[in-house]
């Protein structure tokens, strides 16, 4: 989607936001992350609805321009109408598929547009893969599951992906499953236990 933001448009800046540990939020003011945040007529800011009121208190008031787009993903059929102020702040909300949009046109009269993430084929195509850079076993058959532990540990269902990878495979079958989590979940007495519990199958689960 950058790609083709910036085939189309003059000036495409981009702004990492932090993640929403108070020990990384930082003041308003013109400064954004440590980078000056020249002014933009449209700003496209990738976060979803539950993190729009914690946005306001980390971004800068010039951060906003004339133009305001969300770029939301839901994976419910409908999207919490708690959630309906967060659209406020924006003009319209795009989203990667007509079923997210059709969640979040449920509660709001703003335009909702279907913006679906793209994949560069060519670059697919020219991707040497390389297990060993990244300690993954060479003579195995993998199965990958990524995950963000911060975001409802529950509802990713891990205990029930491994219940069912355990069940799967047989003896014989020279398989492994892989599950990375993109962060720690500090003191989640829930995650260590999943971490606890591939463990003890380090012949077929591999936890990054």
């Amino acid at each position: 989607n950058l790609t083709l933001l910036r085939a189309s448009a003059d000036h495409v800046a981009v702004r990492t936001l932090p993640s929403r540990d108070s020990s990384e939020m930082m003041q308003r003011n013109g400064m954004q992350f440590g980078v000056h945040v020249p002014y933009a007529r449209t700003t496209i800011t990738v976060a979803n609805a539950d993190t729009a009121d914690i946005l306001q208190t980390i971004l800068p008031q010039d951060f906003w321009g004339d133009r305001n787009i969300g770029y939301w993903v839901w994976e419910t059929e409908c999207l919490p109408l708690h959630f309906q102020t967060a659209t406020r702040y924006f003009d319209e909300i795009w989203t990667p598929s007509a079923y997210s949009a059709s969640a979040i046109r449920a509660i709001t009269q703003k335009p909702v547009r279907v913006v679906p993430h793209t994949v560069s084929f060519a670059e697919i195509a020219a991707a040497v893969s390389d297990r060993g850079l990244w300690g993954l076993p060479t003579d195995k058959t993998l199965f990958g599951f990524f995950f963000d532990p911060k975001s409802v540990l529950e509802r990713k269902n891990v205990n029930g992906l491994i219940d069912a990878f355990l069940s799967a495979v047989r003896p014989d079958d020279n398989a492994m499953l892989v599950l990375k989590s993109n962060e720690r979940a500090f003191y989640s007495l829930d995650y260590e236990m999943i971490k606890a519990r591939a463990r003890s199958h380090p012949e077929r689960i591999l936890f990054m």
